[in-house]
């Protein structure tokens, strides 16, 4: 018994195993460059310790003070104060609030300075802006100043880990 198969059943066959084959095989490049891409995208911890405005350039392009104003002063008194007795160190402060809107970040910023008088912080990290307050060099610490965030009306805020500015002993 003679088995004859049509030419288009052939061609199909021969077609679908090419696609097959095609779509199992992959180039060691593309696996190469998949495995490079995504090392490339690991995200590093945001280095908190730069200030811009300590930096001195000899074209005076530095904002006048008067619009630098935060919870502890201008950034010129705050980089010499901190310089004077006080020292950076691994911490925790308590993040009330991460919102991408600058209005109400300040805002809530504004009533924190009521409710916490030292130790407010504004950061931009885009696209985001975070309020933070406390300068707490152990958990424990940060986790009751959670814990009062919480009764002053803060139910969202959280623990993150942060450089801290502690006085010297």
């Amino acid at each position: 018994m003679k088995l004859y198969l049509r030419p288009q059943t052939l061609l199909t066959a021969a077609l679908l195993l090419g696609l097959i084959l095609a779509g199992c095989s992959r180039r060691p490049s593309a696996v190469k460059e998949r495995e490079k891409a995504a090392a490339d995208t690991v995200r590093t911890p945001q280095d908190e310790s730069f200030d811009p405005f300590s930096i001195e350039d000899e074209e005076g392009m530095r904002m006048p003070d008067s619009r630098l104003k935060t919870s502890g002063g201008t950034a010129s008194e705050r980089t010499s104060r901190k310089a004077a007795k006080s020292r950076e160190v691994a911490g925790f402060r308590v993040q009330l609030v991460a919102t991408d809107s600058e209005g109400e970040a300040r805002s809530v910023e504004q009533q924190a300075l009521l409710d916490f008088p030292d130790g407010v912080y504004l950061i931009f990290d885009p696209p985001n802006y975070k309020v933070r307050v406390g300068d707490c060099e152990s958990r424990p610490r940060a986790m009751e100043l959670r814990d009062k965030a919480v009764k002053l009306g803060y139910p969202n805020a959280w623990v993150v880990q942060s450089r801290v500015t502690v006085a010297d002993r």
